[in-house]
């Protein structure tokens, strides 16, 4: 039972290797994976990774890594995919920040444009008007509707 799961597993991982080799072809050089990254290992790490690797293997390891062999590249890929994963969550949650700081930046600019009857009365506005006209303009202001209006400098058009 175990064998037969073992031979099944085998076949899989084979079949997702052949898979990997067809795919690699169709691969953009962005997506490439570089066969000679950078090491993140610190010197120490290194050294003793060397010791290790200088230390006679016994057959049946060396066997398992020569048939785990073909399965470092798809870790490879795997492992970048993550980290790209990652980088774009990470940009996601900075633009979404900018995203709400610029819609404050846009609320509060639309606050202090807005004319209103109360910012005619706090007379902290560019455009002063005579005490006189000012009741008679906040009398026919509250009688009219009031209507939203957005003006553009620029009007682009999609063309087709």
């Amino acid at each position: 039972c175990l064998t037969n799961f073992l031979s099944e597993e085998r076949i899989q991982g084979e079949r997702l290797i052949r898979l990997s080799e067809m795919c690699s072809k169709l691969e953009t050089e962005y997506e490439k994976v570089l066969p000679f990254y950078t090491s993140s290992l610190s010197e120490e790490e290194l050294n003793k990774e060397r010791a290790n690797a200088m230390e006679p293997l016994n057959e049946k390891l060396a066997q398992l890594m020569l048939d785990h062999l073909p399965l470092e590249k798809f870790w490879q890929r795997y492992n970048k995919v993550q980290l790209e994963h990652l980088c774009l969550k990470r940009e996601k949650t900075l633009l979404l920040q900018e995203n709400e700081r610029l819609r404050l930046y846009l609320k509060q600019y639309l606050d202090e444009v807005s004319v209103s009857d109360e910012s005619f009365r706090q007379q902290k506005l560019l455009v002063v008007l005579s005490p006189s006209l000012q009741d008679t303009a906040a009398t026919e202001r509250r009688d009219q509707k009031r209507y939203v209006v957005q003006e553009a400098a620029n009007v682009v058009h999609k063309q087709f």
